[in-house]
């Protein structure tokens, strides 16, 4: 049997558009306005990542950011950095291999906390899924620059999940405004980004990322 998720902890509607704020893509002096003014814009989802900082490194930024998600209404995921979860209070924690399971994390975390993974095939995301994971993001699916040495996975694996679970299923990698409509047509829930969100004007990126996904939903 397939693996299915247990009672949704995060609405799939919610996953359609997120925003990863990636510390290691920018710096955050000049990522976090930008971050901001994307929720202010009307982003319904926000990652917060950065593989270097420590914990309490990554308070500082972290923090305004988690308000700012609030103030707009929209989901904060919190990608690893656990000693800030009762912090921090997100949405979701977002994890990825090399963790524990999502299932033994809940044993520390409790049941409401969503619980993301990133995986990279579709094997992977089914024992995720298998494991508890609330959502998996499949990456990466084109070429992307933030990851040059990375093979692209394709389509074939966000339609291959989508056979087989009901679980939200978020496409990352080299994710464009133009490519949306065959993502989600894939199977895809919804899309991850950081340069087609965070490069450029944030509020004129949310507004057409938001029209890609909304027209692709119709």
């Amino acid at each position: 049997m397939s693996p299915q998720p247990p009672a949704s902890r995060v609405a799939a509607e919610r996953l359609r558009l997120i925003g990863i704020a990636d510390g290691g893509w920018k710096p955050w002096p000049a990522l976090q306005p930008l971050a901001a003014a994307a929720l202010a814009a009307g982003l319904p989802a926000l990652m917060v990542r950065d593989r270097e900082l420590s914990d309490r490194e990554l308070l500082p930024v972290a923090w305004p950011l988690r308000e700012a998600a609030r103030q707009a209404g929209a989901l904060y995921i919190l990608n690893r950095h656990f000693s800030l979860i009762n912090l921090l209070a997100p949405d979701a924690l977002h994890i990825g291999a090399g963790d524990p399971a999502p299932d033994q994390l809940r044993d520390h975390l409790g049941d409401g906390l969503a619980i993301g993974y990133s995986a990279h095939s579709e094997d992977e995301a089914l024992q995720a899924i298998a494991r508890g994971a609330d959502y998996v993001v499949l990456s990466p699916v084109f070429s992307t620059e933030s990851k040059p040495a990375a093979t692209p996975i394709g389509l074939e694996p966000l339609a291959g999940l989508r056979r087989r679970t009901s679980t939200p299923i978020i496409a990352l990698g080299g994710i464009r405004a133009e490519r949306i409509q065959q993502v989600l047509a894939a199977g895809a829930t919804g899309v991850a980004m950081i340069r087609a969100v965070f490069g450029g004007d944030p509020a004129e990126n949310v507004h057409r990322l938001q029209q890609a996904v909304a027209s692709a939903h119709r």
